[in-house]
């Protein structure tokens, strides 16, 4: 759960300060730059929050331990780990093909 939310506020950090650079720099007009920048906060917030989603779960699954303090990865676990990696997958395509047709 840490690491999930470690990566979640580093990347968003990240991002931030890249699309302030990106909105100094380019000179374009102040509409178009705004339309720019509120969809990209809106298509990135979304891949930064799936990837924070997925690795939550991960660590959640990875290191569940049960009362003999032995780590308890079964098939189970497994199926929904990569159920989970398939899903994200799928929704992070979905935003890249909705940034693309944009």
């Amino acid at each position: 759960m840490f690491w999930g939310f470690y990566f979640l506020f580093s990347a968003v950090f990240i991002f931030y300060v890249s699309l302030w650079k990106f909105k100094t720099y380019l000179e374009i007009s102040y509409i178009i730059l705004l339309i720019i920048y509120e969809y990209t906060i809106l298509i990135f917030s979304l891949i930064i929050t799936i990837v924070a989603i997925v690795a939550m779960v991960r660590s959640f699954y990875y290191f569940r331990t049960d009362l003999t303090e032995e780590k308890t990865i079964t098939w189970y676990t497994k199926i929904i780990i990569i159920g989970s990696d398939f899903f994200y997958l799928y929704l992070i395509s979905l935003i890249i093909e909705v940034l693309i047709r944009w």
